[in-house]
């Protein structure tokens, strides 16, 4: 597994040029916007039930009931009550989305504490919830997921599951999925740690002509990418999104 090039690296310079043409040539993604999720809580949701689960199958079903079942859940702090509601994250994993599922019902919980708390900080100005989540999106770095793992490590929540929430909240970086893992590697024939692959694809993206008009071209060469691997992976029936 190779980590980071050094800056003066020749190496990087070259990887990264020839990643940039290789994402120069991803077919575009019509904009259409299949779901419609625009709170806090959908976008936290979003997040913590793709990882590891078919995006279409399984998450967005559940996230259209809930939403549909809870209208009046759009703030975080409401998320939080409607869990305590139902007993805890597990419980509320188990009544509310139909997942039976410990340890990813405790990683959901971890993650609303974490960004129900960045959206209370007083450091990020705005009236609602999406508005600072998107200053926090936008602050944070590749490797502040660390910082949830204050109280212990979160399971099933990594740079990946970080990259995402992140980029659901407005930010302009990419996730380290098995989707842009497998284009990354099929591009520069090498294998590279999660970490790297981000840099890698945050220095690419910005220089492929094709994404020159893209306010932010680094989510546009992700949603190209994952576009990609799942109509490859539709003809299997074995597509797992994150």
């Amino acid at each position: 597994m190779t980590e980071m090039f050094g800056a003066r690296d020749v190496n990087w310079e070259e990887s990264v040029n020839k990643l940039a043409l290789c994402i120069d040539k991803l077919t575009p993604v019509s904009r259409i916007t299949r779901t419609n999720f625009t709170t806090a809580p959908e976008k936290l949701l979003d997040c913590v039930l793709s990882l590891h689960r078919r995006y279409d199958e399984f998450a967005v079903p559940r996230i259209i009931e809930f939403k549909n079942r809870h209208p009046d859940v759009i703030t975080l702090t409401e998320l939080c009550q409607c869990v305590a509601d139902s007993g805890g994250p597990a419980k509320f994993y188990e009544n509310e989305l139909d997942y039976d599922y410990d340890d990813a019902a405790e990683m959901f919980g971890k993650v609303l504490t974490y960004l129900t708390s960045e959206s209370a900080n007083s450091k990020y100005l705005g009236q609602t919830d999406i508005e600072k989540c998107r200053q926090w999106a936008i602050s944070a770095t590749i490797d502040g997921y660390k910082r949830i793992w204050k109280g212990g490590n979160i399971p099933l929540f990594g740079i990946a599951g970080w990259q995402y929430l992140r980029m659901l909240f407005g930010a302009d970086t990419c996730k380290p999925d098995v989707a842009v893992k497998k284009y990354v590697r099929d591009c520069l024939k090498m294998d590279y740690s999660s970490r790297s692959i981000v840099k890698l694809m945050e220095s690419s993206a910005v220089l492929a002509p094709a994404l020159k008009g893209f306010s932010q071209p680094i989510r546009e060469a992700d949603r190209r990418i994952w576009n990609q691997y799942n109509n490859q992976k539709k003809q299997t029936k074995t597509f797992i999104c994150h």
